[in-house]
């Protein structure tokens, strides 16, 4: 892999991207020294959330910033059904033409990767949640079970290896490296107690 995955860079709150400056044209930062002023040029304004439509995708892009957050891409997405005698079963499409689409635009992506997959998890009958995809009441998650972690783990490091543009094993036509990637967004409102969330985010950094 092009980079390190040892410890995904994991942010349980929402991402902070930077400060914006707005120039006047006789703004504060034209008084700065050259040091100071250059320190500005390389901070970054982000947008969060993304919508998925392709129109929308080209208005954020007229910003001009440079990144975006992607949210709701989920496990079940990719693999929808169990692995077979150890044999795993990705389906990629649904990621990858919404990458292509993105793509387009000239923007670097930050992903969060929401754990949700039936089969592999075990809900909570004692705490309800909003569903962040269908705003559905439904059980917190309680844990992802124990003879699926490893499955887990195994799906996050193929997704790593198919969008870090290193050559190897990537998505047909990938031209931007996704270097950030957060596992669930808002944890608390999701999860039923830390530690179910603490023993998938450690799996993934294995």
């Amino acid at each position: 892999m092009k980079y390190s995955i040892t410890v995904l860079r994991i942010l349980i709150a929402a991402i902070g991207i930077g400060a914006v400056f707005c120039s006047t044209g006789n703004s504060a930062a034209e008084a700065r020294t050259d040091k100071e002023t250059q320190k500005i040029k390389v901070q970054r304004f982000g947008v969060d959330g993304v919508s998925v439509t392709p129109k929308s995708m080209r208005r954020i892009a007229e910003i001009g910033d440079g990144w975006s957050g992607v949210n709701d891409l989920r496990w079940k997405m990719v693999e929808p059904e169990k692995p077979r005698n150890g044999k795993h079963m990705y389906d990629w499409r649904k990621v990858d033409n919404f990458l292509k689409t993105f793509q387009a635009t000239g923007r670097s992506l930050q992903v969060i990767i929401r754990v949700y997959n039936d089969w592999a998890l075990e809900y909570s009958t004692r705490m309800k949640v909003d569903d962040p995809g269908s705003g559905k009441r439904v059980g917190s998650l309680s844990r992802i079970k124990p003879e699926h972690l490893s499955d887990w783990a195994a799906f996050i490091s193929e997704f790593v290896e198919r969008y870090d543009a290193d050559g190897y094993g990537d998505m047909p036509g990938l031209k931007y490296p996704i270097t950030v990637i957060q596992i669930e967004s808002e944890a608390e409102n999701v999860w039923e107690s830390v530690d179910g969330y603490v023993e998938a985010l450690c799996a993934a950094s294995r």
